[in-house]
C-alpha cells in the first residue's frame, strides 16, 4: 500500500528530528573551532593535532559513517520483519562480537605503526624531530576512536530501523562538547593542552556510545556474544558492506584527488574551495543527510515486507522533500553567494579577493546541489533492496568524470573548475542511479518523483526576483558595521524563506505542510 498522511507527516518529524540534531552539531562544531583556535591558534601542536586526528578521522568516514549502516540496516530489518527482533538482535551481537576484537587490532596496529603512518601523511616533517614526535604521540592517542565510532555507529543503525533517530543523530554533538570541554580544561591545567583535547576526542566517542545505551535496552538489546561464523545473515552484511566500503573509500579518494589538483593552482585556490564548501554543506547536512537517513530503514521495512508500492511511495516523498528545499537553497546560494561570502568570512585576512573567488566556487557547486542532494535519497532506495554495487559502480565512474573534467576545467576556469567539476560529476552519478532505479521499478515514476515541481520553480521565481532586488540595495559590504551586516542578510534570507514558503502554500503544494508539521513535531524517542 501507499504511504498514508500519518506515515508521511511521520517521516517528516524524524527528518525535522535529524535536521535539528545536525544543525546543532554545525553550531556545537563552530564553537569546538573557537575554542581550538583560542587554545592552539595555528601553533605547532595545532598542525600536529590537526594531522594526527586526520587519520582515525579519514577511517571514521570511511568505515563507520555510511558503510556500516547501509549494509547493516536493510539485513536486520529483513530478519526483524522474517524472523523477529529476538532474532535482528542476535544478529547485532554476533557482528559486534567480531567488531570488538577486529577493530582492536586496528587501533593496536595504528599504535604500534604511528610512526610509519605519520611519515606517509606528513613527510615533510619528518626531519623535524619535535614536530614528529608529538604527532606520532596524538595519532596513538587517537587512534582507537575508530573502534568506539564504529561501536556507535553499529548502535546507530540498531536504533534507526527502530525508527529511533534522536540519540544516534545527536551523537555527534557529544564529540564536539567533549573536545570544547577538555580544550578549556587542558589550557589550565596541562603544560600540553593539545593532549588533553585528543584525549577529548576518545571521550566523546565513549559519550556517542553511551548516549545509545538506554534507547537500545529500553528495545531489549542485550549483548551475548557469539562468532557465529557461518551465519547466513552476517555473511550477508559481509557481502553488502565490501561495495559500500568502496563506494565510501572512492569519495575521500574523491577529495584528495581534488586537493592535489588544487595545490597546482595559484595560492589560496584550496582555501576558496573549503569555504565555499562549507556553506554547501550547510543544506547538504540539514536536510539532504537527514532525509537519507530518515528513508533508509523506512524502505528497509518495506522491501522487507515487499510492499513495493509502498516503497514507490517512501522514495517519492523523499525526493520531493528535497525537490522542495534543495531549488531554492540553490538559487539563495547563487543570487546571495558574494553577500554571504561577505557577511560570514570576510574579516581579518579574508580580503574582497578571497570573498570574490570564494563566491565564484560557491556558484559552480550550487550549481549541482539537488543533483548531489537526490544521490543522498536514491542511493538508499539502492541500499534498502540490498544493492551497495550499483551505488558502487556510480560512484567509480563519477570519480574518473570528476579527474578528467577537472583536468579539463581547472585551467580556464582555475578553483572554480574544479568545484564545477564536482558539480558535473554529481549530475552523471544521478543520471547512472536513475537510470538503474528504472529497471528496478519498470520504469522511473517521473509523476510521482516530480509532482510539483512546476509550482516550486514559480515559487522560486518569486523568490528570486526579491533576492536580485535585495542584492542590489541592501547594505552589507565591508564598510557598514557587522551587526547591521549581519541582520540585512538575516532579514533578506528570512524573507526570501517566507515569501517562497507563502507561494508554495498559495500554489497548493500539499507536501509543504508535512514539512512545516515535522518542524513542529517531535519524533519518537
Amino acid at each position: 500500500m501507499a504511504m498514508s498522511p500519518s506515515d508521511q507527516a511521520s517521516m517528516a518529524r524524524s527528518v525535522a528530528v535529524v535536521g535539528l540534531a545536525t544543525l546543532a552539531s554545525r553550531v556545537t562544531g563552530l564553537l569546538r573551532d573557537v575554542v581550538l583556535a583560542w587554545v592552539l591558534g595555528a601553533s605547532m601542536p595545532a598542525d600536529c593535532f590537526f594531522a594526527a586526528f586526520r587519520i582515525p578521522n579519514f577511517l571514521r568516514r570511511i568505515f563507520a559513517e555510511g558503510s556500516m549502516s547501509t549494509a547493516f540496516i536493510p539485513v536486520f530489518t529483513e530478519l526483524q520483519a522474517t524472523r523477529g527482533l529476538e532474532a535482528a538482535f542476535r544478529l547485532a551481537s554476533i557482528l559486534l562480537s567480531w567488531l570488538l576484537p577486529l577493530l582492536a587490532l586496528v587501533s593496536a596496529a595504528g599504535i604500534v605503526l604511528a610512526p610509519q603512518i605519520v611519515t606517509i601523511m606528513t613527510p615533510g616533517w619528518v626531519h623535524d624531530p619535535e614536530k614528529f614526535s608529538l604527532t606520532v604521540t596524538l595519532t596513538r592517542v587517537m587512534f582507537p576512536y575508530i573502534l568506539l565510532i564504529s561501536v556507535a555507529a553499529l548502535a546507530m543503525g540498531m536504533l534507526n530501523a527502530h525508527g529511533h533517530f534522536a540519540a544516534p543523530a545527536f551523537a555527534p554533538v557529544l564529540l564536539n562538547l567533549a573536545m570544547i570541554f577538555s580544550g578549556l580544561l587542558a589550557s589550565r591545567v596541562m603544560a600540553q593542552p593539545v593532549l588533553g583535547i585528543a584525549a577529548g576526542v576518545l571521550l566523546g566517542g565513549a559519550g556517542q556510545i553511551l548516549l545509545q545505551v538506554g534507547p537500545l535496552r529500553a528495545r531489549g538489546f542485550r549483548f551475548h556474544g557469539g562468532f557465529a561464523p557461518g551465519d547466513p545473515h552476517l555473511c550477508k552484511v559481509g557481502k553488502l558492506f565490501l561495495p559500500s566500503l568502496v563506494g565510501s573509500t572512492v569519495y575521500q579518494v574523491n577529495m584528495v584527488v581534488i586537493t592535489i589538483l588544487a595545490s597546482l593552482l595559484p595560492q589560496g585556490s584550496l582555501s576558496y574551495l573549503f569555504y565555499a564548501d562549507r556553506l554547501m554543506e550547510f543544506p547538504l547536512g540539514v536536510f539532504a543527510i537527514a532525509i537519507g537517513t530518515v528513508a533508509l530503514p523506512a524502505m528497509s521495512q518495506q522491501v522487507a515486507r515487499g510492499d513495493m508500492e509502498a516503497l514507490r511511495a517512501t522514495l517519492g516523498f523523499a525526493f520531493r522533500q528535497v525537490t522542495l528545499i534543495m531549488v531554492p537553497a540553490t538559487l539563495g546560494l547563487i543570487l546571495l553567494r558574494e553577500p554571504l561570502m561577505e557577511v560570514i568570512f570576510e574579516r581579518g585576512r579574508f580580503d574582497p579577493v578571497a570573498t570574490r573567488m570564494s563566491a565564484q566556487a560557491l556558484l559552480c557547486y550550487a550549481v549541482g546541489l539537488w543533483f548531489v542532494a537526490q544521490i543522498r535519497v536514491v542511493a538508499p532506495f539502492f541500499y534498502a533492496m540490498q544493492d551497495t554495487k550499483t551505488p558502487m559502480r556510480a560512484a567509480i565512474v563519477s570519480l574518473a568524470a570528476n579527474v578528467l573534467l577537472a583536468l579539463l576545467l581547472m585551467r580556464p576556469l582555475s578553483h572554480a573548475g574544479l568545484a564545477l567539476a564536482v558539480s558535473l560529476a554529481a549530475m552523471l552519478q544521478l543520471a547512472i542511479l536513475m537510470k538503474r532505479l528504472g529497471h528496478k521499478l519498470g520504469g522511473i515514476p517521473w509523476a510521482l518523483l516530480l509532482r510539483y515541481l512546476p509550482r516550486v520553480m514559480v515559487a522560486c521565481s518569486v523568490m528570486g526576483v526579491f533576492c536580485a532586488l535585495a542584492v542590489g540595495h541592501a547594505s552589507w559590504g565591508p564598510g557598514v558595521p557587522m551587526v547591521k551586516r549581519a541582520l540585512a542578510l538575516g532579514g533578506t534570507v528570512l524573507a526570501a524563506a517566507l515569501l517562497y514558503g507563502g507561494a508554495l502554500a498559495a500554489l497548493g503544494v500539499g507536501d509543504l505542510k508535512d514539512l512545516l508539521r515535522g518542524a513542529r513535531g517531535r519524533n519518537r524517542v
